[in-house]
């Protein structure tokens, strides 16, 4: 079987989609002619913006020189979306990828 190699790049960037997937799934409550769904809408909105946290490490992590950087402002990002409440799914992934990297090269 074909089984692609885990990499902190992949992890994170698996938790950046899954992020964005799941505040797509509320936008279309934009378009809704009530408040709660007009509210669902601009939560799900929230979410989808909040993906973009990944997208400074996921840079670092892509190159093989700036790795060990990544890895650690990955964690720091991690912990900021995590306390943010908004980008709890890619924080999660984020400190999951540089503690992935971190613990691989040790």
């Amino acid at each position: 079987m074909f089984f692609m190699k885990i990499t902190s790049f992949r992890i994170a960037l698996s938790g950046m989609l899954i992020q964005l997937a799941f505040g797509l799934l509320f936008i279309k409550g934009l378009y809704s002619n009530n408040l709660g769904g007009i509210l669902l809408g601009a939560i799900g909105l929230y979410f989808a913006l909040a993906s973009a946290l990944a997208i400074p490490p996921l840079a670092f992590l892509y190159f093989s020189k700036t790795k060990k950087a990544g890895a650690i402002l990955s964690i720091i990002v991690g912990f900021i979306g995590v306390l943010s409440q908004a980008g709890i799914f890619v924080g999660v992934f984020l400190v999951m990828a540089g503690i992935f990297y971190l613990k691989k090269k040790s």
